[in-house]
């Protein structure tokens, strides 16, 4: 992994393509964002840095600590998240500035990185000192703690295997899987979802297939120009995988690829406060899935919090 010196280098310049990180009024988190989502880790960080350099806020600081974190540089988002917890303003910023430390706290810990402290509000650091003020000092930036090779402490957590006991919780949910409610449920029973939810059908989409989007018939050009919602049908046809394993990718999916980690969103993205995902590996990404959601979930093995009427969303595969 590159040390933290690496990056000191011109953080009030131009990029090739025109940015300016020494802008105080540039839109730097946004830019940020979509450096990042090119693969471009370097300028990335500096957009974070001038973020929090121009806007000097604890929302800043752990944005950038979470770029810190993503890149193995632990100490360096150790130090940096606890000199934004002194900057919090409202409930909201400290519940973010929370989320974001506890993720911090799981990823050093699975990752083996040596946690100074768990307490984000005392006066214990990693001793390198937050990277914000740091960064434009040349020469000042040693090299922080290097973690692994692969870069898998990102926003959130990679959870270890489970105890051999929550296997007996799945093989229970397994075995009513597909169960219907009582008959004199209210709700609507969906046979294609994992877990039944009490809330009426939603309004019917329309359903376009793959010839049709291919095809230039003009009637599906809304469809294809993405101006209104619909289902697209006929994508998954001639997939092995639903013939070969329907009933059984629980178990198989995660077999292949045990080491693979995904983008898994606990708490989707209807939470305007808990948007980060969580970097999990496959295996614990699909129990966590087949886990019903509620108050009692932590007591089945789910390894996230329950947050009361925000819901499950899916997995998002980031590779093998």
């Amino acid at each position: 992994p590159a040390s933290a010196s690496d990056y000191e280098v011109d953080v009030d310049g131009i990029a090739a393509d025109g940015y300016d990180f020494g802008d105080p009024a540039g839109p730097h988190t946004k830019q940020a964002i979509a450096y990042d989502s090119m693969g471009q880790t370097e300028l990335s960080l500096r957009a974070f840095l001038a973020a929090a350099r121009f806007n000097q806020g604890s929302e800043s600081k752990a944005n950038l600590a979470v770029c810190l974190m993503r890149m193995q540089k632990y100490f360096d988002a150790y130090d940096t998240m606890k000199a934004g917890f002194k900057l919090v303003r409202s409930d909201r910023e400290r519940e973010h500035l929370e989320e974001n430390w506890a993720a911090l706290m799981q990823s050093m810990e699975v990752m083996k990185v040596e946690i100074p402290s768990r307490d984000p509000h005392d006066q214990i650091y990693a001793g390198v000192g937050d990277y914000t003020t740091r960064a434009f000092a040349p020469g000042a930036l040693p090299e922080s703690d290097a973690g692994e090779s692969d870069d898998h402490g990102g926003a959130g957590v990679v959870p270890g295997e489970a105890a051999p006991a929550k296997k007996k919780r799945r093989k229970k949910k397994k075995s009513t899987e597909g169960a219907r409610p009582a008959t004199h449920s209210p709700w609507p029973y969906r046979e294609k979802l994992a877990h039944q939810r009490s809330v009426v059908l939603g309004e019917p989409m329309p359903r376009v297939s793959v010839e049709e989007m291919d095809g230039d018939d003009p009637q599906f050009a809304p469809y294809r120009q993405r101006l209104v919602p619909f289902i697209l049908t006929g994508g998954l046809e001639g997939w092995k995988a639903l013939e070969e394993w329907p009933e059984t990718w629980q178990t198989y999916l995660p077999s292949l690829f045990p080491n693979s980690v995904t983008d898994f969103y606990p708490y989707n993205m209807l939470s305007n406060n808990r948007h980060s995902p969580y970097l999990t590996r496959l295996p614990r990404a699909v129990r966590e899935l087949l886990i019903e959601p509620g108050p009692r979930q932590q007591a089945y093995g789910s390894k996230v919090r329950f947050v009361c009427g925000v819901v499950w969303c899916g997995v998002v595969w980031c590779g093998v």
